[in-house]
């Protein structure tokens, strides 16, 4: 009984911190470095993410340093790919191609549990 009790908590603390975050629209800006292996990876990764978790309720610019790089210096980015958490805030900065998922979900506010 101790571990069904214990299930139905941590079930109830995702589904609060879910409806949390359904009131929210993510911000995001990703850079990226032209097309490469990292940054179609960094791009797929993310918005596989951000459709599983915050559907119809975040946005997205990616942003090719070679065709921006203005937006590179202006932002201090200095290694690609970056994502930058806008909103909500306050702003979360991660650098990588995304895969180790573990800080992608830290950054973007994303609590998951692991059941045994």
């Amino acid at each position: 009984m101790a571990n069904a009790e214990k299930d139905l908590k941590v079930l109830g603390k995702l589904n609060r911190e879910s409806s949390k975050l359904k009131a929210q629209t993510i911000v995001l800006e990703l850079f990226v470095s032209g097309i490469t292996p990292k940054s179609i990876r960094a791009i797929e990764v993310l918005k596989d993410i951000c459709e599983t978790y915050f559907a119809n309720r975040y946005e997205l610019k990616v942003v090719d340093i070679y065709r921006e790089p203005q937006m590179a210096k202006q932002n201090e980015v200095f290694a690609v790919p970056t994502l930058i958490r806008r909103q909500p805030g306050p702003r979360k900065i991660l650098i990588g191609d995304m895969t180790d998922t573990a800080p992608v979900f830290k950054a973007l506010g994303i609590k998951r549990e692991v059941f045994k």
